[in-house]
């Protein structure tokens, strides 16, 4: 045990910091296992391929490209969601959201955000079980090649389908993370529903991690990004509840910050000061309409349980589960009272638009949405929109 580590237990006995309790999260990154990309129709990396053979206008974010949704990506989010015992959206929407990166080719990155196609559910796993806050569907990013003082990028993985899995705080020790991730990585092959080989990157694991006196979460939390092993997934949460006990003894603030693992040192390092949601400006996405999910009514059929778990799945789900994206219309008429209380309500950002920032054109599209009770096409939205502002109504 290294020296560090033997002084720190040491020192535990005599202070009363010991009775700080670990509270962990967890986010696991899968790539599902589809033919294409999220949004366009190329084809889905397998590691083998060039770097920038497989892309197009639509993964490279060029001008004037639009994105369509693959189906089978949502269908298999659908399945997985039913897998974990999790509560289906009845409307598809996707977000906007925000940062600059250089792996990010446009600017950002087409995620959800308030309508995740599912929330809740639950894993059972050895040690516990773990509480499934949401699930939602996004895009990959490209991937960063450094090579000493040089950086290439390959666009190859730019909108490869992910379903981010986000946990509650609902962990406690490292070898509970360990458990659940593995156990949900069990799953996820079982089903069919993840590509590659954990090694590659195909389900990254990321914890949070935070100290607490009680069960109540702290002010804080620290995030430690792009885990691919269950090893150092254990390894960096066993050595940042030691370095946030450290601080907290020495009457040291714990800064909320987004750290990454450094497997020959068996450290984390800080990479960047935590960003809040907001900081991500997430808007609806006006290229893809929201759209009503619709599930396939399946007859009763006897269920089954899923290898080396307990919990019921229906074999009709997994076979015949297939969503349909149906989009929802309103009346103009209803539609364009909406439209002018939003434009009275946001006169800076009409002034905006009309001096040409197409981006508050979106924040109204998103604004005229979020607005409504029922789900909007945002094709409708946009077209209504744009005439009411050119003829001052």
């Amino acid at each position: 045990m290294p020296e560090r580590f033997i002084e720190f237990f040491h020192n535990l006995r005599y202070n009363p910091v010991v009775m700080l309790k670990p509270i962990i999260g967890l986010e696991m990154h899968l790539q599902l296992n589809t033919q294409t990309k999220m949004f366009c129709g190329c084809r889905a990396p397998n590691g083998t391929e060039n770097p920038n053979t497989l892309v197009c206008p639509i993964c490279l974010g060029l001008p004037g490209a639009l994105p369509s949704i693959n189906e089978m990506a949502v269908q298999k989010a659908v399945l997985l969601a039913e897998l974990l015992g999790s509560t289906i959206s009845p409307i598809l929407e996707f977000s906007r959201k925000h940062y600059s990166y250089p792996d990010l080719p446009k600017g950002y990155q087409i995620s959800q955000h308030e309508n995740p196609i599912a929330r809740g559910g639950s894993l059972d796993f050895d040690g516990g079980t773990l509480i499934i806050e949401r699930i939602q569907l996004e895009e990959d990013t490209a991937k960063i090649l450094r090579s000493g003082n040089t950086i290439n990028i390959d666009h190859n993985r730019a909108g490869v389908p992910l379903c981010e899995i986000v946990s509650e705080a609902c962990l406690n020790d490292a070898r509970q993370a360990e458990n659940a991730a593995r156990k949900m990585y069990e799953l996820l092959k079982e089903n069919d529903l993840i590509f590659g080989a954990l090694e590659k990157g195909n389900l990254r694991l990321e914890p949070n991690i935070s100290l607490s006196e009680t069960d109540e979460l702290p002010d804080y939390k620290v995030e430690i990004k792009n885990i691919n092993s269950f090893k150092f997934l254990r390894l960096a949460i066993e050595f940042e509840i030691v370095r946030q006990t450290e601080l907290l003894m020495k009457g040291e603030r714990v800064p909320q910050e987004t750290r990454g693992y450094d497997e020959r040192a068996k450290a984390t390092v800080s990479q960047r000061i935590k960003e809040i949601s907001d900081d991500y400006r997430y808007f609806v996405e006006p290229d893809l309409p929201i759209q009503k999910l619709h599930l396939d009514k399946l007859n009763p059929v006897p269920q089954k349980t899923t290898p080396n778990s307990t919990r019921p799945v229906s074999d009709q789900v997994k076979a015949k589960a297939k969503p349909t994206i149906v989009p929802i219309h309103v009346a103009d008429s209803e539609l364009h009272e909406i439209v002018t209380r939003i434009i009275q309500e946001n006169p800076k950002a009409v002034h905006d638009y009309q001096a040409g920032k197409i981006s508050a054109l979106n924040f109204l599209i998103g604004k005229i949405t979020k607005s409504n009770s029922s789900p909007l096409d945002t094709d409708q939205v946009k077209r209504i929109l744009i005439k009411a502002i050119e003829h001052g109504s």
